[in-house]
């Protein structure tokens, strides 16, 4: 993947693709007979909304950070504040000491940002040896 073009915003595809892994399920459901199709979202536990959380880091700890830890057995996030240079957020996410086992890294904007698309990238990852496998 081209970190470099993390630094974009994600496309609503990819935020799916990421909460799909996190466990969220979408179905698209009639709130009137004939009227148009609502997406209604159902969180890991049950919790039922007509709106998607945002993309923030309260959120992605709660989801995403736990579901690497359980699935891929990340024990590390680190970030590096780079907005001085006007080159905004890295995080590195690891298995060990940080300098010597990290297992991949985004960037973004914001710290929220940086951690999505380091997220992103393992998800691709794994699903990638998933499909392999």
């Amino acid at each position: 993947m081209n970190k470099q073009a993390q630094i974009k915003e994600p496309t609503q595809e990819q935020i799916k693709e990421l909460r799909e892994w996190c466990g969220f399920k979408y179905e698209e459901i009639d709130l009137e007979d004939g009227g148009d199709l609502v997406t209604r979202l159902t969180d890991p536990d049950g919790a039922v909304s007509l709106t998607e959380p945002d993309i923030d880091l309260n959120n992605l700890f709660l989801y995403a950070v736990p579901k690497a830890k359980e699935g891929l057995g990340i024990m590390k996030v680190d970030f590096i504040d780079h907005t001085e240079d006007g080159l905004g957020w890295t995080c590195y996410l690891g298995i060990g000491a940080l300098d010597e086992t990290i297992i991949d890294y985004g960037n973004g904007d914001t710290p929220a940002l940086a951690l999505f698309w380091a997220l992103y990238s393992v998800l691709k990852e794994d699903k990638d040896v998933r499909d392999k496998g």
